[in-house]
């Protein structure tokens, strides 16, 4: 998953300490990651966003109504 630290926050990785890029990083989807996120110190972002695609739309087509 991509999380970015959310505005104003240092986040650092657990085992080395490193600050997490202020561009965001790809992390493993664990505990440390996830309680992050829930606190507000990490951002998850979208993958179309993270991969600069426009985000994908539906196009619902309604059938014919026969009074």
């Amino acid at each position: 998953m991509f999380v970015k630290p959310a505005l104003g926050r240092k986040v650092r990785w657990p085992v080395t300490m490193r600050a997490l890029s202020d561009q965001g990083e790809d992390v493993p989807d664990n505990f440390y990651w996830q309680q992050a996120i829930q606190t507000g110190d990490v951002i998850l972002m979208a993958q179309d966003i993270v991969e600069g695609k426009k985000p994908s739309t539906a196009v619902v087509k309604k059938g014919d109504q026969d009074g």
